[in-house]
């Protein structure tokens, strides 16, 4: 996969739409989960096939957006009270478990 400033505006179209569909399928599964015991997700059908669809694309939009100068990550630093270490989290690859604490 090539830098976003040096591909035909085509291919960054089509790199737009994919972004925007993979959006759409984040939006559709968190409407139609919920979070259950001890921070389990409950799908209903439709959330279960958006997570797979998400899941499915997941490589290319993560190139996508590493090649557009993007970084998917955040620094998560634990609570005082519970200490532990600070770190850096990729948001699209732990999509699914970013409401878990981490430590």
């Amino acid at each position: 996969m090539r830098h976003y400033r040096k591909i035909p505006f085509w291919e960054n179209r089509r790199r737009l739409n994919l972004l925007e569909r993979y959006k759409d399928l984040v939006l559709l599964y968190f409407k139609n989960s919920k979070t259950g015991f001890m921070n389990r997700r409950i799908e209903n059908d439709e959330a279960a096939n958006a997570r797979v669809e998400i899941n499915h694309g997941l490589d290319e939009i993560y190139k996508i957006i590493i090649f557009s100068d993007v970084k998917p990550s955040i620094i998560w630093t634990p609570p005082p009270e519970i200490g532990g270490n600070v770190q850096r989290i990729d948001v699209l690859h732990n999509i699914f478990n970013i409401h878990i604490q981490h430590t």
